[in-house]
C-alpha cells in the first residue's frame, strides 16, 4: 500500500507542478463539471447577452468552488505551511488583477472582444481552481495512513 501511495504522490506532484504535459498529453481526462455546464449553456444560447450570462454563471461557480477548495487545502496543511499558501494565493490574486486590467485595456468595446476577454477571465479563475484542487489532492495523498 505504501508503494502505491508513493506512486500516486509522485504523479500528483508532477501534475500539480505542471511537469507532466508531454507525458500526460495522450491521457484523456474528464472535463470539470463547471466546464460541462458552461458548454451546455453556450449550446443553448442564441445571442450575446445569453452568452455573457453563461460566462457569469460559470464565473460564479468557479469562485465558489475556489473558495471551498482553498479552505479545504488550508485545513489539510500543517499550521506552519499555511502562510505559504496565503502568500501564493495573494500572488495569484495580484496576477489575476493585472491580467484582468490588461484584458480590459485591450477591449475595443466590440461585443466579440468583450466576450473573448470575459471567457479568458473565466478560464483564469477555472485554471486556478483546478490547480488548488491538485494541491489539495496531493496533500491528502501525502497524509500518513491512520
Amino acid at each position: 500500500m505504501r508503494t502505491r501511495m508513493k506512486i500516486y504522490k509522485s504523479i500528483f506532484s508532477l501534475m500539480a507542478f505542471g511537469l507532466t504535459g508531454p507525458v500526460m498529453a495522450n491521457i484523456e481526462t474528464e472535463p470539470h463539471p463547471t466546464d460541462i455546464k458552461y458548454e451546455a449553456c453556450m449550446e443553448k444560447t442564441n445571442g450575446y447577452p445569453a452568452m455573457m450570462n453563461c460566462i457569469e454563471i460559470a464565473n460564479s461557480e468557479w469562485q465558489k468552488e475556489m473558495s471551498v477548495i482553498y479552505g479545504k487545502l488550508q485545513s489539510r496543511l500543517k499550521p506552519e505551511d499555511s502562510p505559504a499558501l496565503e502568500s501564493a494565493q495573494k500572488a495569484w490574486q495580484a496576477y489575476h488583477d493585472a491580467e484582468f486590467a490588461l484584458y480590459n485595456a485591450m477591449q475595443d468595446g466590440e461585443e466579440v472582444d468583450a466576450f473573448m476577454f470575459a471567457e479568458k477571465k473565466m478560464r483564469v479563475i477555472g485554471d486556478r481552481t483546478k490547480e488548488l484542487q491538485n494541491f489539495s489532492d496531493y496533500v491528502f495523498l501525502a497524509e500518513p495512513e491512520q
